[in-house]
This record gives C-alpha cells, sequence and structure tokens, in this order.
C-alpha cells in the first residue's frame, strides 16, 4: 500500500541529496509496467521498488521453474510451481507501493490494459510475439519503452538494452534490432549477475526519462553490455524501413 508523502521521504531518504524532492515525488507519482518477470524482469521490479516508484504493475504467464533459482531473488524451493506474478505482487505488497500484476502474456487484453495505463513500459519478455506487443502498445499511446534482453551465456555474457520514444520518429524500436523472429530453445543458458545488471541499468534508463533528466537529441538508444570484455557499448539506431512494426508507424 502506498505510504503517506511523509512517510515516504522516510522510507526513501537514503536518497536526498542525490534526487531532489520533486524528483522523488515524480517517481512516487509515476506507474511503471513490466513485462516479463524472469531473470531480468524480477529485477527490474525490485529496482524500481527500491527508488521509490509508487505504483508498479508486471505481467507474466510462467511458473517458477527449479532452473530459475539462479536469476530470480528471494525464489526458493518451496517457490516452485508459483506463478512469478503471485511471488513478485507478494513481495512488493509488503512495500509501500500500490501494486497491480496479471498471470497473462503481453498479447493478452488484461495485460495490455496495464500497459497502457502506465507512463513507461520495460519489457523484459523472452518471447518474441511479447516484444512485438509491447513495442506496438508503445506505439500505439506514445508511452517510452525500454526493452531488455541477454544473449544465451554459451555466447557470450551480453545484455542489450533498447530505448524507445514513439515521439522520435527517426529512432528504431526494439523490433528494428532485432529482426525477424527467432526459434526459442528451452535449454538458454542465462547468467543471473548479468540478469541483475541489466535490470539496474534499465531502471537507471527509466527514472532519468522519470524525473525529467535532459537528454540530447542524439543520445545512443540502444546499450550493449558485456560482461566477459567488461565493455558497455552505444549507440544510436535509426528506424529500419521494413520493420514490421516501424513500417505502419
Amino acid at each position: 500500500m502506498l505510504s503517506t508523502v511523509g512517510e515516504y521521504f522516510q522510507q526513501f531518504s537514503a536518497q536526498r541529496d542525490v534526487l531532489t524532492r520533486t524528483q522523488q515525488l515524480r517517481l512516487r507519482n509515476s506507474t511503471v509496467h513490466v513485462a516479463g518477470l524472469g531473470g531480468i524482469g524480477f529485477h527490474v521490479a525490485m529496482f524500481l521498488s527500491e527508488i521509490g516508484i509508487g505504483s508498479i504493475t508486471a505481467n507474466d504467464p510462467q511458473k517458477i521453474e527449479i532452473d530459475n533459482l539462479n536469476r530470480i531473488p528471494l525464489a526458493s524451493i518451496t517457490n516452485i510451481g508459483t506463478p512469478k506474478a503471485r511471488l513478485i505482487a507478494h513481495v512488493l505488497r509488503q512495500r509501500p507501493h500500490s501494486v497491480a500484476v496479471v498471470e497473462a502474456k503481453s498479447e493478452e487484453a488484461c495485460a495490455k490494459a496495464l500497459q497502457r495505463s502506465a507512463d513507461l513500459l520495460i519489457c523484459c519478455s523472452n518471447t518474441y510475439s511479447s516484444r512485438v506487443a509491447c513495442a506496438r502498445t508503445a506505439i500505439d499511446t506514445g508511452k517510452p519503452l525500454i526493452d531488455a534482453g541477454l544473449c544465451d551465456a554459451r555466447r557470450g555474457f551480453v545484455a542489450g538494452l533498447r530505448v524507445f520514444d514513439p515521439a522520435k520518429r527517426s529512432e528504431a524500436c526494439p523490433i528494428c534490432t532485432i529482426g525477424d523472429a527467432q526459434p526459442k530453445h528451452a535449454d538458454d543458458r542465462i547468467f543471473g549477475p548479468l540478469a541483475g545488471i541489466a535490470g539496474a541499468i534499465a531502471v537507471h534508463l527509466a527514472m532519468r526519462r522519470l524525473i525529467g533528466a535532459r537528454s540530447s537529441a542524439d543520445s545512443p538508444n540502444f546499450i550493449q553490455l558485456n560482461l566477459g570484455t567488461v565493455t558497455i557499448t552505444t549507440m544510436r539506431v535509426l528506424r529500419n524501413p521494413r520493420c514490421p512494426i516501424c513500417r505502419h508507424r
């Protein structure tokens, strides 16, 4: 449950002098939706809570499996078989936030309704169709979207983040850089700490957007994090005219 303003500032007093009172209030008055509550998404939801986002919504249709324990904080053996959405709701409702979650895919109406009511979307889904659905919702509503994903760890410790502002019509949407749908393998390998780092960067980018931090017109909209080489690569990517999403913008 959302606390009073006075209680809220006490609860997040550690951020005083890092964020102004006005900026912290902007976070309190913001709603952020998390699509997908796997390794990245669960971390994202927790980090949103830690910076003081007032309303957190989320969707995920999946249940916790035994191999999720390396990347979903607070999950335990007893949680196996529990819907991921139910676990995050239980955790966040013990903190000072308004919480709404649904056990659904991003393509489903109930998830779309939550996404449309948010101020910003963070997509951490592990399916192409869900990422497409989030990109379309962002375009339809004009809401900013941050898309975060991981590479199979056997190919490298690499995470990619795409920042999408539908108002910048020349810039790429997340699907522009993903390309065509790729087959999903059930045995993908995920390095848990990389999921946490990607989630932290996604939330930092969201925070800057929500508090109104300035960014240049040519600021990067694609960030690649490589833990193997301990490097971060940024670039500005323009829209792909053959993208199945952007060609209809």
